[in-house]
Formats: C-alpha cells, sequence, structure tokens
C-alpha cells in the first residue's frame, strides 16, 4: 500500500500505456477519455479565437466547447489545460493599502454629541 492505495501488481499489456500518478500508481484513475488534451486545448483556443471578448474564464469556455464542438469535457480538465497553457483571463491585483489597524490616538476636535445627549439624560433621571 502506497498512500492508502493498493500497488498496481497486474503487468500492463503492449497495448497499455503508463502514465505518471502522484498517487505511485501506473495510470489516471477512471475511465480514459476519448478526447486527447491536444484536441482539447486546440478547440478551446478556436472558442477564445471567436469570441467578442478579450478572454473568457473557465466556465464559459467550457459550456460552449460542448454547445460548439460537442465535447464533453470536464470543468477542472479545462481550467488545468487553459491554466498550463496560459489561457486564463488576468486577474487584477488587490490595491495595497498599507497597516489596516489604529498604532495611534485618535483626537476629536469636538466632543460627541451623542454622548453629551446621554449624559444629560442620566442627569435628568438622577435628579427627578
Amino acid at each position: 500500500m502506497h498512500g492508502g492505495r493498493p500497488e498496481r501488481t497486474k503487468p500492463l499489456r503492449g497495448d497499455q500505456v503508463g502514465r505518471l500518478d502522484p498517487h505511485g500508481g501506473v495510470g489516471k484513475r477512471g475511465p480514459k477519455t476519448s478526447v486527447d488534451d491536444a484536441t482539447v486545448v486546440t478547440a478551446i483556443r478556436e472558442v477564445l479565437a471567436t469570441s467578442t471578448f478579450h478572454t473568457e474564464g473557465h466556465r464559459k469556455v467550457r459550456v460552449r466547447l460542448r454547445l460548439r464542438h460537442g465535447l464533453a469535457v470536464g470543468n477542472h480538465r479545462v481550467l488545468r489545460l487553459m491554466r498550463a497553457h496560459r489561457l486564463l483571463a488576468p486577474h487584477r491585483r488587490r490595491h495595497t493599502r498599507g497597516d489596516r489597524t489604529h498604532q495611534s490616538t485618535i483626537i476629536t476636535t469636538r466632543p460627541d454629541a451623542e454622548c453629551l445627549y446621554l449624559h444629560d439624560f442620566q442627569t435628568l433621571e438622577g435628579s427627578a
């Protein structure tokens, strides 16, 4: 056992191709896909070329692959391929604003009106 999964004990046949697996086994888990990655990347590039926008996200690309090209491809696969081929839309970096905590004393120029109102109300109650 390696990482909770059993090692592959059967040898590969001549027509089987072993793929690297990060978990130590040979091959990808689950059924083999009918379309290879190069075909999917070519279709992704076509979808992006015909788009009216500069770039698209992986979710819209996946839907357009299914509707226009008839490719049933998973969301994570499209994201992985677009990331590997640098086809994802660029992200804006967050604006850094410095230290958000107050490290100094805040001094007001006039007293707080609400505090004065509460103080006056309490003195009226106490004198009545």
